[in-house]
This record gives C-alpha cells, sequence and structure tokens, in this order.
C-alpha cells in the first residue's frame, strides 16, 4: 500500500487538490470530515458536553461557540485535541486497511496538521499544497465564521514546519483548475510508474 499525505497551510487548496487525487482513482481520508462525524455521535457529544458544555444544546453541537471556546482557551483546546485525535488516527487506520483488502494500492491521507502530528512518518510520500498569501487570504475570508485574526492564529500554528522543504510533491494551486488538475496528474502517473 502507498500512502500519499497531504498537507499546506489552511485555505492553500488541500481539499480541491484531494478530490482531484479521488478524480485519478486515488482513495482519499479527510481528517476534518471524520472530525465532523465523530462531532455528531451521542458518545462524543456527551464527552465534549463536559468539556464544553456552553457548545453543547439539547444534544447538537454549536461549532461556532466551540471554535470560539477553543481560540480563547488553549487549554480546553488541548482537552479536545485529546479526545477526538486518537480516534481520528482510528478511523483512518481503518480506512487505510479497508482500501487495501478492496484491492487499492494508492491511498490519500488529508491532514491538516500531517507534519505535528507526526503522521508524515507512515506515508510514502507527501504532497504539498500551495498558494499566495492573497489566495490565502481571500480563499479563508470566504468561510463562515471566519475573519484575519484567526486566520494568523492559524497560520502561525502551521508554520512550525517549513512544508514545501519537507515535501516531496508541491502542488501550486494560485493558478487555474487545469493546471493544478495537470499537476496531479502528473504527480500520480510519476508515483504509480514508481511502483509499477
Amino acid at each position: 500500500m502507498i500512502i500519499i499525505g497531504i498537507t499546506g497551510l489552511i485555505a492553500s487548496g488541500k481539499t480541491s487538490v484531494a478530490t482531484m487525487f479521488a478524480a485519478e482513482g486515488v482513495p482519499s481520508f479527510n481528517a476534518d470530515d471524520a472530525v465532523h462525524e465523530l462531532y455528531s455521535e451521542k458518545e462524543i457529544l456527551e464527552s465534549l458536553a463536559k468539556i464544553v458544555p456552553d457548545a453543547v444544546h439539547d444534544g447538537m453541537l454549536d461549532r461556532k461557540i466551540l471554535s470560539q471556546i477553543a481560540h480563547d482557551h488553549p487549554e480546553i483546546l488541548l482537552k479536545l485535541e485529546e479526545l477526538i485525535h486518537p480516534m481520528v488516527r482510528d478511523k483512518m487506520k481503518r480506512f487505510v486497511q479497508d482500501n487495501s483488502a478492496a484491492g487499492k494500492n494508492v491511498v490519500l491521507l488529508d491532514v491538516p496538521l500531517l507534519y505535528e502530528g507526526g503522521l508524515d512518518k507512515i506515508c510514502n510520500y507527501v504532497v504539498c499544497t500551495k498558494a499566495s498569501d492573497s489566495d490565502i487570504k481571500e480563499r479563508f475570508l470566504k468561510r463562515p465564521n471566519s475573519n484575519l485574526e484567526k486566520l494568523e492564529i492559524i497560520i502561525a500554528k502551521q508554520k512550525n514546519y517549513d512544508k514545501e522543504k519537507l515535501a516531496d510533491y508541491i502542488v501550486d494551486t494560485s493558478q487555474d483548475l487545469s493546471n493544478t488538475k495537470h499537476q496531479v496528474k502528473k504527480i500520480v502517473l510519476e508515483i504509480k510508474n514508481k511502483h509499477a
């Protein structure tokens, strides 16, 4: 099983590029989607209610309140990560195992903090998405509940590693979509040829 990790700064195009890999026949695991799935499970909501009682009402999570509390209280963010991260890793392991059992020989892991979490160590290759600062800013500010202060905090957290230097491949998403698709096709072909 060839495992490709994808990383990059927030709003640098990771999810779009992961979708392009999927279109090339490479199944993609999205860690953010896995977190959202976990947040809807009853047992997890009960645990979240103990950590952030203000963010859970009538068995539903208010993600806006959760985000604000986590932003304002680093110790609560740490507790949330301790609760959720091991479960996301379990889902990711099952994803790899299921695809291996289904006869797939390449998968992609879309994990925002790939290097920070040490998950690059299980990857055969790492792809880093990059975009101009202005593109990142424009894309991020289109998201719900976003502002410049939040962007700066997230980027500061993500810039602990020079991801472009550490990665095996870089996909520049600042150009048009067809150019990005061409870059992805080239990477998939090259990796498959290496392992043919």
